[in-house]
């Protein structure tokens, strides 16, 4: 699954400062006004200033935090003010970031096939052939990438469960050479044509190297505030005395200048 920065409604938990679940329900950011909207269908109510936190989930897991103070609060939205963000380890892995990146592809079948004959050629021949034949390349323009997924366009027609090899330079020191992708679908407009691919499995080193730009990648583009320290984990609740009724609402704090550090845990 992959998702996207400004998407609207996304999947979302409201947390006190301690970790503990208040309410299940969506989220939205408010960039222009440095704020989050958290809605389900029963929010509990605190006053103005009180510290909490909002956090994305993507199947379940955490993958954004949003912590600020309340501004609004009623029974069914909050809405949080001065707030900061942090994007968990392994977000990076089903957020979509937008990219405008040339690249180029071969097909597998293919460079196997004109490799396969070339190494025929030399053994079963007295003349051996001198270089391999070229694998024929064909222009392509990245425009989105996650740790799974990537998006292209190409006016080259592929279909769908093609195999190819892209070769992309996303930075001037970083260079990916025939990294294998499975076309898993196929959007035609105008001239071009629009291709959602899976990557495929390759060696360790590169994918290493790619995951480090992906980290890269989604730390510069998709995060909307000032960022969070690292993340500490969510202390486990107390269960020696069952289930745990939501604490109650912080005593109000006075609300706090733009920048002034939050203090609290992830």
């Amino acid at each position: 699954m992959r998702v996207v920065k400004n998407e609207k409604g996304f999947p979302a938990v409201l947390k006190d400062t301690q970790g503990r679940i208040l309410a299940e329900g969506y989220g939205s950011v408010l960039p222009e006004n440095g704020e989050v909207e958290f809605r389900s269908d029963f929010v509990p109510l605190y006053r103005m200033g009180v510290p909490l936190k909002m956090v994305r989930r993507c199947d379940g897991q955490d993958i954004h935090v949003f912590i600020g103070e309340v501004y609004i609060s009623d029974k069914k939205m909050i809405r949080l003010m001065h707030v900061r963000d942090l994007l968990l380890p392994g977000s990076e892995k089903v957020y979509s970031t937008k990219v405008d990146i040339p690249a180029t592809f071969v097909l597998t079948e293919v460079q196997e096939y004109l490799e396969t004959h070339h190494s025929w050629f030399s053994r079963f021949h007295r003349r051996k052939q001198e270089e391999p034949l070229p694998v024929p390349d064909y222009p392509a323009q990245l425009t989105a990438l996650s740790g799974r997924q990537l998006e292209f366009n190409s006016e080259y027609l592929l279909e769908t469960d093609d195999e190819i090899k892209i070769t992309f330079t996303p930075e001037p020191d970083v260079y990916f050479d025939h990294v294998p992708v499975h076309v898993d679908k196929v959007y035609a407009f105008g001239e071009g044509v629009a291709y959602f691919g899976t990557f495929g499995n390759m060696p360790t080193w590169q994918r290493e190297r790619l995951d480090k730009y992906l980290r890269r990648l989604n730390e510069t583009k998709n995060r909307f505030f000032p960022s969070l320290p690292p993340a500490e984990p969510d202390p486990e609740p107390a269960d020696d005395a069952g289930e745990q009724a939501p604490p109650e609402p912080a005593a109000p704090q006075p609300a706090n200048e733009a920048g002034r550090r939050l203090d609290i845990e992830i």
